[in-house]
Parts: structure tokens; sequence; C-alpha cells
């Protein structure tokens, strides 16, 4: 999977586009959702060679509540929609992986 995942990377790139792998929020109550789990998730995304993308890690994300979520999982519509803005800015402290060029 992660083979494929860096070929994914290096055809977005090839055609000018970039490539934006964001740590997507999981409610608090749950497994996925614990800080252990979102710190695990950054160090890998970390790790990878993906040339040319840029990451959007969990560290950085803002906060959300038990409220902006419907379920364990999805996120409601005003809370998504501060989640996409989140990931489309251009932040200073977004990170491209160490392999990128």
């Amino acid at each position: 999977h992660v083979r494929a995942l860096e070929i994914f990377a290096q055809d977005v790139r090839a055609t000018g586009a970039e490539l934006i792998i964001a740590s997507a929020p999981m409610a608090g109550r749950s497994l996925a959702g614990s800080a252990a789990s979102s710190e695990r998730l950054d160090a890998c995304l970390e790790s990878l060679s993906l040339a040319g993308a840029r990451l959007r890690l969990g560290r950085d994300r803002p906060v959300f509540e038990r409220d902006d979520f419907r379920d364990l999982i999805h996120l409601d519509h005003a809370a998504a929609e501060r989640f996409t803005r989140w990931v489309l800015e251009p932040a200073p402290n977004a990170v491209r992986p160490p392999h990128a060029l």
C-alpha cells in the first residue's frame, strides 16, 4: 500500500497538481480519535517518501469537539467546512515530507 501511495503521489505531481494528505479528525470518544493514535498516524505520514505531497497533520489540525461530529467518524456540515478550509489553506506550518523534492 505504501508503494502504491508513493506512485500515486508521483503521478499527481507529474500532472502539475498538488497532493494534500490530511489527517482527518475522529471523535475523541473513539479509540481512533485518541491522541496516541493521532501521533502514530502523524509519524507514519512523515516517514513516507511522497515527493511533492503536502501533509496536514493531526497535531496542527483545529480542535473538533464532540458536538462537531454526527457520529464517531463523520463531522457535521459546519465542522466539515472548517476542516476543508484548514486542509486547503497555505499554512506555513504545513509539513512536507523530508524526502519531498
